[in-house]
């Protein structure tokens, strides 16, 4: 079984979860438990929850575009807060685990 957790969707990360089940139909389950707009700190408080109960043979983790967003915004985790989640998230696995992230948001990018 294959458990996708992402915490922010794109027109990417869609087609990358279609493209796996299409290429997987009939070898293995792929569940997609991804929460848009979620971050790091919510994730790790449902982790056990909604991923470690089904039980999955390889997890995929997807956190820190939320995490990373501009301070005044509900989602964002600071950064030393972020890595201990994800330590957590990750040492609390016996599967495979295979963690993606983005380039950190930067608010004086956005603006130029």
């Amino acid at each position: 079984m294959f458990t996708y957790m992402n915490c922010y969707y794109t027109l990417y990360i869609i087609s990358f979860v279609a493209s796996m089940s299409d290429w997987w139909t009939r070898k293995v389950d792929i569940l997609n438990r991804g929460f848009s707009g979620y971050n790091s700190r919510w994730g790790l408080s449902m982790f056990k929850e909604v991923v470690m109960n089904e039980r999955p043979d390889l997890v995929v983790l997807f956190f820190g575009a939320n995490d990373s967003i501009d301070e005044k915004v509900l989602q964002h985790v600071p950064l030393d807060e972020f890595q201990s989640n994800l330590n957590k998230i990750v040492t609390s696995l016996v599967q495979v685990c295979i963690l993606m992230s983005c380039m950190a948001y930067h608010i004086y990018l956005r603006l130029s």
